[in-house]
């Protein structure tokens, strides 16, 4: 027989944004296996967490960075937290 976990069901407000930073230099060419590069890999998993995102409606942005040194990094927006 089920049992029941929850007794009521609370709706509040979350206030939460999220911000995922990729790191897409040149470190990142290296291969995890024969077919698989980690640039390959890197470029998937933020897809699926701004996917989870979209369905929860929550507010997300998305920069990726790459270095040329230390004196020079360079950092692009790939989705603002206005945009679909």
């Amino acid at each position: 027989m089920a049992q029941r976990l929850y007794q009521s069901e609370r709706r509040s407000r979350r206030d939460i944004a999220i911000m995922q930073l990729v790191d897409v230099s040149g470190a990142t060419d290296g291969w995890i296996a024969a077919d698989q590069r980690i640039i390959d890999v890197e470029r998937e998993a933020p897809l699926l967490v701004c996917i989870a995102l979209d369905g929860m409606v929550e507010p997300y942005s998305v920069l990726a960075f790459s270095d040329e040194g230390p004196q020079a990094v360079v950092v692009r927006s790939i989705k603002r937290f206005d945009e679909r």
